[in-house]
């Protein structure tokens, strides 16, 4: 890829420069400029980052930007691991007439980005928008508390399994179809993780 000169000069004036725990601020960039500035001082923080659009529409496209500018300033060495995490929270409610009620594939995509961030790796980019950080989140005690990392192999109890379950919300049916459902077969467990895309 080849950056045009102004671009090109950003990003090498950002190259040299080393800014400090405070804010840094950079006026005039066009709307391309700020995912390019933003990708390239994610992969080089060990924190994670919040961008903030105005609304829904602004926040997909800067994070379809993200994406786009991140390959850029991606390292050769394959031991390093700086591959840009972008990670959208959407707006929960929607209220286009009536009262606003939450989607089911917004609400567990926010839950995922939430457990995500009780562990948070680097170079990671969380984008959202104004309405979407109004909405209330649970506290992390409360998303500790309440979250069950399996690993493959690993050995569990049935019947505490279920007991869990069913105290953090989750619906037992004869079939499982949907997230936040699971069913007991015998000495089977079978659940849909809210987090899970199918």
């Amino acid at each position: 890829h080849r950056m045009v000169d102004p671009l090109q000069t950003l990003v090498s004036h950002l190259e040299t420069s080393r800014p400090g725990p405070g804010r840094t601020r950079i006026q005039g960039a066009c709307p391309s400029a700020k995912a390019l500035v933003t990708s390239f001082l994610a992969q080089r923080t060990p924190r994670p980052m919040l961008c903030v659009a105005s609304d829904r529409k602004e926040a997909e496209r800067f994070a379809e930007e993200l994406g786009f500018f991140s390959s850029l300033f991606r390292s050769e060495d394959p031991t390093e691991q700086n591959r840009l995490r972008i990670m959208p929270f959407p707006q929960g409610l929607e209220q286009p007439i009536g009262p606003a009620r939450p989607t089911v594939a917004s609400m567990h995509e926010r839950i995922g980005v939430l457990l995500a961030l009780l562990e948070p790796e680097p170079s990671t980019v969380v984008v959202t928008s104004i309405g979407a950080l109004r909405e209330r989140v649970p506290p992390k005690e409360v998303l500790r508390e309440n979250t069950l990392r399996i690993q493959e192999g690993q050995s569990l109890d049935r019947d505490g399994l279920a007991v869990f379950l069913h105290q953090v919300g989750y619906r037992r049916l004869p079939v499982v179809e949907a997230p936040g459902e699971y069913a007991v077969r015998g000495s089977l467990i079978d659940f849909f993780p809210l987090t899970a895309g199918n």
